[in-house]
């Protein structure tokens, strides 16, 4: 069991503050969406998360023992981080790239082993790249490198995924499948705290939403208790409502919110 616990995150930018106060608990097997408008302060929460952010003040801390206590290679060993848009400059082959993922698994000037090379190839294949494996990553299509770079984060078989928007780039066929990977990893006992623009696919998928807004928390619980009417007006600025359609959860954005809506006090 591994759980990643952050208390009163704060970080400020030039003085300004990004987040304040934020709080986040993720458990073994939980699928936790982070949501919010633009600039909330999601990418900067996750990078929080992974140690990769300074504090202003608060904790991040793994089974009880904090973040910073952590040896960098233990580090590396239970977290895996996928930063969005991730741009790859070296001709490497997709399974290079890949195999660089098993590195905090390896001992000191040990190359990889068998049970590397299995990783490997598993983890290419569970995002349907196998057949990739022998392509430099330059050229392959926005898509597909997407794809090949989650399998990179996924290859080092990780305790805790963080992924900032990794079904961004995809088609709707990929997006379904890369998700239903994460959700089975979860399952079987990984943590994902996953970005989501798409509040669908986040209500489908997540066991646990965080939504941001301003740099703070303003709604966190199970999507069908954060995907509300009132609280998609107040955070989005939108008339909006959690549904079902074939037993699948799909939020429908109405309209946009206006200043004559707020006038007359129209709700959704």
């Amino acid at each position: 069991m591994t759980t990643l616990d952050a208390r009163n995150i704060t970080v400020a930018f030039g003085g300004t503050p990004v987040l304040s106060d934020v709080a986040i608990t993720a458990r073994s097997g939980s699928f936790v969406g982070l949501i919010g408008p633009n600039g909330s302060g999601k990418s900067t929460l996750l990078r929080s998360l992974m140690g990769l952010q300074r504090l202003e003040s608060g904790q991040v801390s793994i089974d009880d023992v904090p973040l910073a206590d952590l040896p960098i290679t233990e580090r590396a060993r239970r977290l895996s981080y996928l930063p969005a848009g991730t741009e790859v400059h070296w001709p490497l082959l997709a399974e290079r790239l890949v195999a660089l993922g098993r590195i905090p698994n390896l001992d000191s000037w040990r190359g990889l082993r068998e049970v590397d090379f299995e990783a490997v190839t598993q983890a290419l294949n569970a995002v349907d790249v196998l057949h990739l494996r022998k392509r430099v990553v330059t050229t392959l299509s926005t898509g597909e490198r997407a794809r090949v770079l989650l399998a990179r984060a996924l290859a080092s078989s990780p305790r805790i995924l963080l992924a900032d928007e990794p079904v961004a780039a995809l088609d709707v066929s990929h997006q379904l499948l890369v998700l239903d990977v994460i959700r089975d990893l979860c399952a079987a006992g990984m943590t994902a705290i996953v970005v989501f623009h798409d509040l669908s696919l986040a209500a489908r998928y997540c066991s646990d939403l965080v939504l941001l807004r301003e740099g703070r928390v303003f709604a966190a619980g199970a999507p069908v208790d954060v995907l509300v009417p009132n609280t998609l007006r107040d955070a989005y600025g939108v008339r909006a409502a959690l549904t079902t359609e074939s037993g699948v959860p799909q939020v429908v954005s109405y309209a946009r919110v206006t200043p004559r809506d707020d006038r007359h006090g129209q709700r959704p």
